[in-house]
């Protein structure tokens, strides 16, 4: 038996994986947290079937193309819709993860802080990044601790938990779901991701490049 989700978004999920369970010390630079989690929250928008991403003629490239308007009934997510919709026309999905990456973190928090997950931390006068605790270390870690299970086991992988561990992997955070892993589990994961709807392993590849421009100090 698996361990079940602390949170059922996955930039939620992504966000309790990417900082200390016990601390809440991120675990990536802002800027790279902040592109992960805005390519979180479009995945968010992807799998409940209100984008998609996929090439556009007009574009010469990928973009992210509104497919339903209706709200899904979270606040963040809604207001990522509502900006795709206001867009009035596709843009490239590195155009929206630059124009996201900035508070997507702040976002993630916030929407974990209300639902009862984290605390807000003490911070000095001078930091300017938000910082939370969690408020229950061993919810905190059931993000992680579940993929190392499934991945480990090679259970059957919903599309999200494929998907968070793809995030996962590509922003750096791969040694956290691995950890103690047999070689087959990261075999297993690529397998997954290999078979993910095309929208979704576009819109993975389009935030591990930009992640990567991010390490490298060039503009995603």
């Amino acid at each position: 038996m698996t361990l079940p989700r602390a949170s059922g978004l996955l930039a939620d999920e992504l966000f309790l994986i990417a900082h200390d369970d016990v601390t809440g010390k991120p675990r990536l630079h802002p800027r790279v947290m902040g592109i992960a989690l805005a390519g979180a929250l479009l995945g968010e928008l992807v799998l409940y079937g209100r984008v998609d991403v996929r090439q556009v003629p007009e574009l010469g490239t990928d973009g992210v193309i509104l497919v339903e308007r209706l709200p899904v009934g979270d606040a963040l997510v809604d207001s990522v819709l509502d900006q795709v919709f206001s867009e009035g026309r596709p843009r490239t999905v590195r155009a929206w993860l630059a124009f996201l990456w900035p508070t997507a973190t702040r976002g993630v928090g916030d929407r974990l802080a209300a639902s009862g997950l984290l605390l807000p931390a003490r911070t000095g006068l001078l930091r300017r990044e938000p910082r939370w605790t969690p408020a229950d270390t061993p919810t905190a870690a059931r993000p992680v601790t579940r993929l190392r299970i499934l991945l480990s086991k090679q259970d059957p992988m919903t599309v999200a938990d494929a998907v968070l561990g793809g995030f996962a992997v590509e922003c750096g955070l791969g040694q956290q779901i691995l950890w103690q892993a047999p070689p087959r589990a990261r075999e297993y994961l690529d397998y997954l991701l290999g078979h993910l709807p095309e929208g979704l392993r576009i819109l993975l590849n389009q935030t591990e490049q930009a992640v990567g421009d991010a390490v490298m100090n060039r503009p995603i």
